[in-house]
């Protein structure tokens, strides 16, 4: 399975990380609710996308908590898409700002 992105894609650029990535909102008709999306796009030639899809079934065959990904496309680029796992109105902090917090020389 590709997901197609919606070309306009792109609304909230995320910082966190090397590649570029972004949320959106993606509406699903038939539960007249929107979900939130994060857009990764690999670099050529990294395996950076299949990398993200293997460790994904790896981890659900292991019964490990994850984020699941699948192939995606935006704008004829290849990578990874996944819906965020958050409640809604809940956020998150990074391990980087935790670790920061706990050792000022990270």
């Amino acid at each position: 399975m590709i997901i197609p992105v919606p070309d306009d894609a792109g609304e909230k650029i995320e910082q966190q990380g090397a590649k570029r990535k972004f949320w959106y909102i993606e509406p699903k008709p038939e539960e007249r609710s929107k979900r939130l999306w994060l857009f990764k796009e690999g670099r050529s030639g990294t395996g950076e996308n299949w990398a993200e899809k293997v460790v994904c079934e790896i981890c659900a065959l292991l019964h490990i908590p994850h984020a699941h990904y699948e192939f995606a496309t935006w704008q004829g680029r290849e990578g990874v898409a996944t819906e965020s796992f958050l409640p809604t109105g809940c956020g998150y902090v990074t391990a980087n700002a935790i670790l920061s917090k706990l050792e000022p020389a990270y």
